[in-house]
């Protein structure tokens, strides 16, 4: 049986609003965390997110909230995707 779900896609300025981060942030956050933070884009380049990317922003807000050092995201985002995989 197909999955036919409908994946609903946010720009960033409405991620920004959503989880109350700052554009600049989350494209910060992208370049620091470069092949974990994988933000899919259109054909033109603009960046779009799913439930998926923002699950994951908002991990990483949360860590950042309690001062654990981009390094230590890198690490933690690393061995959490070599175990779902």
């Amino acid at each position: 049986m197909q999955n036919n779900k409908i994946v609903r896609a946010y720009s960033i300025k409405e991620v920004s609003k959503k989880i109350n981060i700052p554009t600049g942030t989350i494209r910060q956050w992208e370049k620091d965390l470069n092949g974990l933070l994988v933000i899919p884009r259109t054909k033109q380049g603009a960046r779009f997110f799913t439930e998926n990317e923002i699950e994951l922003l908002k991990k990483i807000k949360e860590m950042r909230a309690q001062n654990v050092s981009k390094d230590m995201i890198r690490s933690l985002l690393q061995k959490h995707f070599s175990e779902v995989s």
